[in-house]
């Protein structure tokens, strides 16, 4: 029962940061204030202008004369967009009973380029044009072709370890491609890549930090227990967060009788009870 409670409060510390938890306290304690957004050039209020409470991460919209409601506090940051006007943010100061704040935007112009229009004798003639036409190519179609070469160079990689093993079996060695220094440097490169993203993935489920916050063992001991968790990476890879705590406060109870027992933990009784535990 206290195993689980441990785990079941380190999860929820873990899915609710405190910035998360002081913006919801803040929120709760925030008041309703209006405001008005009008055009710095006519003075008429502007319609449909997305307000963004940049502290409290709270929205709204301005009705039709330019008007918004939304919670805040004195020193939020409140962020005004709308299509046809630049971009405004502004420190909220506070304000006095009856006063309605007004914020001027200011209109943005767009710099159109020139258009030309050609005329087609006939229907055929355009659609043979349309089909020939030839578009700039784009960072999506770039992105593409990278991976198309990707692809084929993984294939070329997969094959070449194909046939390794068929010529470590006994088969033909002269079948096996032979690959030039550029590109089995290549291919050791992205067996290191490959590396360093599994053991980015292992450490963000079992490392010091987590491992010190659900036993509260620091400095030497951290150390000891590390080792004597001895956990099998091909686990740590595939389990999920929970089950990978559960283990290790398995580990953590063996690790603290054993302990007891003989006063300190040494390689044999690690490895005992990593075997018996596995």
């Amino acid at each position: 029962m206290q195993k689980g409670l441990i785990i079941f409060f380190y999860l929820l510390l873990g899915c609710f940061p405190v910035k998360t938890a002081v913006s919801q306290v803040l929120h709760f304690n925030s008041r309703i204030i209006t405001g008005k957004l009008i055009d710095n050039e006519t003075g008429k209020g502007i319609p449909f202008v997305h307000v963004l409470n940049e502290s409290l991460r709270v929205s709204t919209i301005s009705d039709t004369s330019g008007r918004y409601t939304i919670r805040g506090n004195t020193g939020d940051t409140l962020v005004f967009s709308v299509l046809g006007y630049l971009g405004k943010y502004i420190v909220f100061k506070g304000m006095k009973a009856g006063e309605l704040p007004v914020t001027e935007l200011v209109p943005r112009t767009y710099d159109i380029a020139e258009v030309r229009v050609f005329g087609y004798s006939s229907y055929s003639k355009f659609k043979q044009d349309f089909q020939n036409l030839r578009l700039p190519e784009t960072q999506t179609d770039r992105l593409r072709e990278d991976l198309n070469q990707i692809a084929l160079e993984i294939g070329k990689e997969a094959r070449y370890q194909l046939e390794m093993e068929k010529a470590a079996r006994g088969g033909n060695l002269l079948s096996v491609p032979i690959l030039s220094p550029e590109e089995v440097q290549r291919l050791k490169l992205k067996e290191i890549i490959k590396e360093e993203k599994i053991q980015s993935v292992i450490d963000k489920k079992f490392n010091r930090e987590i491992v010190a916050g659900l036993t509260g063992l620091h400095d030497k001991e951290l150390d000891d227990f590390m080792l004597f968790c001895n956990l099998d990476r091909q686990f740590l890879l595939e389990a999920n967060q929970y089950e990978i705590l559960v283990k290790v406060l398995e580990r953590f109870e063996a690790f603290k009788q054993i302990k007891k027992n003989t006063g300190t933990i040494q390689k044999p009784f690690r490895h005992a009870c990593s075997t018996f535990l596995s």
